[in-house]
């Protein structure tokens, strides 16, 4: 325990787990090619919560508000802990993307009379070591949404997580009415705005 202990609560489902075949099924789409036999055969989710908890009360946070104990399995380690099995990839929101579900869950922890701090949800792949071009199109492309999430090899490491710095909202002006379409893509792409081109071309006609 202690002030500010990461724990890292996995969640597995106890039947099949349907994001595996989606990422076969997405890769099969961008790929025009099986799968190889080297690729992603297990997959779970779970939370890194940061807070002033010992392991019993990331027990407690897990079992009444995280885990279904009927459709799957919780574990729980300390960040310092070494992982059982090495993943392929963790997929988490981009610092400062806003983190719904991750939200709700700290604000459920605290109700509990817990001393959560902040939470992190990710999604996590596992799998035999990929093939060079298989993991780049599955990072790239299918293991998440690059506008709004990053994909960090393996378990991720403490810079990835930014968990205890807070999201200061900061004003930036942006000159955007002389960009020609391939600009204002690039700048949706750079600042993770999810837009296409058109919808920044409306943003822009906007202002002009």
């Amino acid at each position: 325990g202690g002030v500010g202990t990461l724990w890292d609560i996995e969640i597995r489902a106890r039947q099949a787990e349907n994001e595996v075949d989606r990422v076969r099924c997405e890769y099969r789409l961008l790929a025009h090619a099986e799968p190889p036999a080297d690729f992603i055969t297990a997959a779970s989710r779970g939370y890194l919560v940061e807070g002033d908890l010992d392991r019993e009360q990331a027990r407690e946070l897990a079992a009444r508000v995280l885990v279904d104990e009927v459709a799957e399995v919780g574990a729980i380690r300390a960040w310092d802990e070494p992982a059982e099995t090495e993943p392929v990839a963790t997929v988490l929101p981009r610092p400062g993307v806003m983190d719904p579900v991750a939200l709700s869950v700290a604000s459920l922890g605290r109700e509990l009379g817990l001393r959560v701090e902040q939470v992190r949800t990710y999604r996590r792949y596992y799998g035999k070591p990929l093939a060079e071009d298989v993991r780049n199109l599955l990072f790239r492309r299918v293991l998440a949404n690059e506008a709004v999430e990053q994909v960090a090899p393996g378990l991720p490491r403490m810079d990835h997580l930014r968990l205890g710095s807070s999201y200061d909202f900061a004003r930036r002006d942006i000159a955007i009415r002389d960009l020609d379409e391939t600009a204002l893509v690039a700048l949706s792409k750079g600042m993770g705005l999810a837009l296409s081109g058109a919808e920044m071309l409306t943003i822009q006609a906007h202002y002009r």
